[in-house]
């Protein structure tokens, strides 16, 4: 895995959870930089299968294939009919993105990449997200800052030319307007360009980011974007390569695992809107539903009673402040039957069951059906 970026080690880390709980797998770990032609070298490819992370310019790994090295893509800028691949489900993730923007309702509406035209995937989100905007009335047009990949620079590195070259396209956007940016790194570079321009966000500008990396939540606006699982993914890749070495088929070549939320700060919207404190709940809900929080424990996050807080939480969102718990919890639950090997019981502590009995009470409740029964009815 490139040891620059974030997502990369939040895949790592999903490999390394789910081999610690099974014998005979061994992890070795392979590090790399961005851009390196040749991150092979030197290492003893003693290894029977490799979970990687490709740029579509990435020849090395066809070193790999040709010693007959398993190996499954954790980015989709590959066919799959190369290699499998599991990633995040990227249209579930384009929707919600494009959906929270057209909520905002802007008239005009600019998409923001590093080099888009160089990815099949961030060219579809970005025509996607003009379609559904213009579908919405809204004016589009795009700027990108050229060939830098977000995720892999340092904000403090990128050239002054960019960064004025930024400045004046976001001069030029009539406003109010919302930009949907590529990654949460350009998204923070253009929160802080717009700031040193004087532009209000989220007023007159307002930011939508993407991957809830670091960026987001370092500096200030704090920044709305959706969080890509890669720590799920990471696990649900040493599976397939499992499967793979132990001559297991595959049910599908392609997984796509879905996203959570977005999650909503101040970049879109502010923090005197009179709804900016049940985003505030509702966040603190999507992070620490699994974790047994309450509606009283919510309650010191929001300046209001009970009765009105739950009333006006519904209306916004279309569940009680109780019910979005509950919800975000079987959701999880759902998510790692789905997705993972995880047991049962392993499953209802990471949702914040200590005693198995209440979790099958409560997934049943929830769903109408035992946990075993949901993962064996998603298998058939």
């Amino acid at each position: 895995m490139p040891t620059e970026g974030e997502y990369a080690l939040r895949l790592t880390q999903g490999a390394i959870d789910h081999a610690v709980r099974l014998p005979g797998v061994e992890l070795i770990d392979i590090g790399y930089t961005y851009g390196d032609p040749q991150p092979l070298t030197g290492h003893a490819m003693d290894f029977d299968g490799a979970i990687v992370w490709l740029d579509r310019d990435d020849r090395w790994v066809e070193e790999l294939l040709r010693k007959g090295i398993k190996v499954v893509n954790t980015n989709g800028e590959w066919p799959e009919e190369i290699m499998p691949c599991v990633g995040f489900d990227g249209e579930i993730v384009r929707q919600q993105v494009i959906d929270h923007v057209i909520e905002l309702g802007r008239k005009n509406a600019a998409y923001v990449g590093w080099a888009t035209a160089a990815s099949a995937l961030h060219t579809k989100h970005r025509e996607e997200f003009f379609s559904r905007c213009q579908l919405a009335g809204m004016k589009t047009i795009s700027f990108e800052t050229g060939k830098l990949r977000g995720g892999k620079v340092r904000l403090s590195k990128i050239p002054v030319k960019i960064k004025s070259r930024l400045s004046r396209f976001l001069k030029g956007l009539t406003l109010p307007a919302v930009v949907c940016c590529e990654d949460d790194v350009l998204a923070r570079l253009v929160c802080d360009v717009a700031d040193a321009a004087n532009m209000a966000i989220p007023h007159g500008l307002a930011v939508m980011g993407m991957g809830d990396l670091r960026e987001a939540q370092m500096g200030h606006p704090g920044i709305s974007t959706i969080s890509q699982p890669g720590q799920l993914i990471g696990s649900a890749a040493l599976v397939m390569v499992l499967d793979l070495l132990q001559g297991r088929p595959l049910a599908s070549r392609k997984v796509a695992i879905s996203p959570p939320p977005v999650t909503i700060r101040q970049s879109t919207v502010s923090a005197q809107s009179p709804d900016a404190p049940l985003l505030l709940a509702r966040e603190w809900i999507l992070k620490h539903a699994c974790e047994g929080i309450t509606v009283n424990e919510l309650m010191e996050l929001v300046p209001m009673s009970q009765h009105t807080f739950s009333k006006r939480f519904a209306a916004l969102f279309g569940r009680t402040p109780g019910e979005e718990i509950r919800h975000v919890r079987v959701e999880q639950a759902k998510s790692y039957l789905r997705q993972t090997v995880f047991s049962i019981e392993r499953i209802a502590r990471l949702c914040g069951y200590d005693q198995m009995a209440k979790f099958s009470n409560f997934f049943k409740r929830e769903t109408g059906m035992s946990a075993s029964a949901y993962r064996s009815r998603k298998t058939m």
